[in-house]
């Protein structure tokens, strides 16, 4: 949930951010902000999925700074907004079969 720069990572790592950039291009085929940005998603569907937290706190929990930008975020990579995904997601769980 907290910031996570490039920068702060490679020094942690020992490297320089261009070295970090360069790394996670050849092996990830991604930039690292995008790979954070799709973790941050992921981690924001499983907790859409398995809990009830709200929109918000969600947003918090994945470390985006504010609802909008995740919503805005959410939506592009998942071609509609939590609010939504999470509704689907509750009513295909809810749907019963009878004979």
């Amino acid at each position: 949930s907290s910031s996570l720069r490039r920068k702060e990572v490679a020094k942690h790592l020992h490297i320089s951010c261009r070295h970090l950039s360069r790394i996670f291009v050849s092996e990830l085929g991604t930039t690292f902000s995008d790979y954070v940005q799709n973790e941050r998603i992921k981690k924001a569907v499983i907790l859409l999925k398995q809990t009830d937290m709200s929109i918000k706190e969600i947003a918090e929990e994945t470390g985006f700074k504010n609802v909008q930008y995740f919503t805005r975020i959410f939506t592009s990579m998942m071609q509609m907004p939590p609010g939504k995904f999470r509704k689907q997601f509750i009513d295909q769980k809810t749907i019963t079969f009878s004979d």
